[in-house]
């Protein structure tokens, strides 16, 4: 992997330290994604107000099939936001939903069959109807319950995940969710993606200690695949490592946290922290070109699920609702396809992240099946929401033209 260092565009910014030579393996560095390093540029030129962004990008190409990282911006540290931090590989940002595919991964590895229902995996009290849901339709978007990634978000004032105690005690005062039928409509869970890391986990206690399970679940993928320790959950400790994000136009107070207690219990959701260099390494290994866990990959990634119809937001527990969707939404067990508006015969594997402050997206070519890697990936962190998903879109079109 080689880093691209932007000197004089962080000289511009004022970066104490920041002009110094590039050395000639940056300079070589620099021509493998040039255009990628123009993008970034240029959104932070169109940006001027978010004077603390800072991205790390990485691509993988067939003329660069070790990845390239690219970077734009001067972080702050996020407690002292005075106190500058460095801008590299090792950086650390929240990668929000990026954490889902996480979470599928580490519940192929420890439960082994999507096949399972949610008690199976859940042995401790729960409703019937909840211990009916079928694993693979909380990993595919379509749990029943309503969409909760903007307000109104159902379970807030009536579900306290605060531990796993007063969620399994929440769970069982209300036998009447999830309201919709798994696997009949599509709806973007983080509640149910927080069930999915549990089933990964397998409780059989509401006093089993599920944040430090999470953590070492985590640990164990990071080992398999060669990430390093900085791959972890989210804990209140994590925001002294983190560049300070942005709500907006502005910095979050320096006394504001990223986090919630909630994420402690249901971590599965979207509660990781990463690097530009371990975020690089995900990407390969999910492309098929590390040539590890290639039928887990495979099975993962091959198989699709379309959905027509969605469960809306909702507020507190009701009826079943659903609606058409504008276009239809395929998903694999965590990842979403899609194909460019200006290339249709073209297929890739996206998925996106936002949590306060911060943004992430992760793409690459369909190959399940195909009996090679994917040849082309990218992937974006940046410390301000929807900075990732813009630079994504822009830079996937950008490589493939």
């Amino acid at each position: 992997m080689t880093r691209i260092s932007r000197s004089a565009f962080v000289r511009g910014l004022g970066a104490a330290g920041a002009a110094t030579a590039m050395p000639p393996v940056r300079a070589a560095a620099a021509a493998q994604a040039p255009r990628l390093q123009r993008l970034i540029d240029g959104y932070v030129r169109e940006n001027p107000r978010l004077a603390n962004l800072a991205i790390v990008a990485g691509v993988v190409r067939p003329d660069a099939p070790q990845g390239v990282l690219v970077f734009g911006g001067a972080p702050v540290a996020a407690r002292d936001h005075a106190r500058r931090i460095t801008l590299d590989g090792n950086t650390t940002f929240l990668i929000g939903s990026n954490t889902k595919c996480f979470t599928s991964r580490i519940y192929a590895a420890r439960q082994k069959d999507y096949g399972k229902t949610l008690g199976q995996c859940i042995t401790a009290p729960l409703p019937q109807r909840l211990r009916d849901v079928p694993i693979v339709d909380l990993a595919n978007y379509s749990s029943g319950f309503p969409t909760d990634n903007a307000p109104p978000i159902w379970w807030n004032e009536t579900i306290n995940a605060t531990t796993l105690a007063t969620l399994l005690q929440s769970l069982n005062a209300h036998p009447s969710v999830p309201a919709c039928a798994p696997g009949a409509n599509y709806s973007y869970s983080n509640f149910s993606w927080g069930l999915m890391g549990l089933a990964a986990l397998g409780v059989s206690s509401p006093s089993q200690p599920v944040a430090e399970q999470w953590a070492q679940a985590v640990a164990e993928l990071g080992g398999a695949i060669g990430l390093s320790p900085a791959s972890r959950p989210w804990s209140p400790s994590t925001y002294n490592d983190l560049p300070a994000g942005y709500a907006s136009g502005s910095l979050f107070p320096e006394d504001q946290d990223y986090g919630g207690p909630n994420w402690l219990t249901m971590g599965g959701g979207g509660n990781l922290a990463s690097n530009g260099n371990d975020m690089l390494r995900w990407l390969r290994y999910n492309m098929g070109v590390l040539g590890l866990d290639l039928p887990l990959l495979i099975e993962q990634q091959q198989r699709t699920w379309t959905w027509t119809t969605k469960s809306p937001q909702a507020a507190g527990v009701t009826a079943c609702v659903a609606s058409s969707m504008r276009s239809p939404v395929t998903t694999s067990l965590g990842w979403f396809h899609a194909s460019p508006p200006w290339n249709p015969a073209v297929r890739f594997l996206t998925k996106n992240g936002g949590v306060k402050g911060f943004s992430s997206w992760m793409g690459f070519g369909r190959w399940a099946g195909s009996g090679s890697p994917a040849k082309t990936g990218l992937f974006v962190l940046a410390n301000a929401p929807r900075t990732a998903d813009v630079i994504g879109a822009r830079a996937l079109r950008a490589l493939l033209s």
